[in-house]
């Protein structure tokens, strides 16, 4: 699954920073499992990136076969 639209605007330092974007990519991660966990389809991968240009995040969510 591609997901985008999932975060509020990103500041500069949570960008261009990579130790902060690096951070910022793993928060997201922690709240799309919770979020997509919920579904009752076990989640096998999640892929997190901030595109640094746009400032904004996109996430791909792979789900186990039921």
């Amino acid at each position: 699954m591609y997901v985008k639209n999932f975060w509020g605007p990103l500041a500069d330092e949570d960008v261009l920073d990579d130790d902060n974007r690096k951070n910022k990519e793993e928060e997201m991660y922690v709240q799309l499992k919770e979020w997509f966990s919920e579904n009752g389809r076990n989640i096998i991968s999640i892929f997190v990136k901030i595109d640094v240009e746009r400032k904004a995040p996109y996430a791909f969510i792979s789900f186990e076969n039921n």
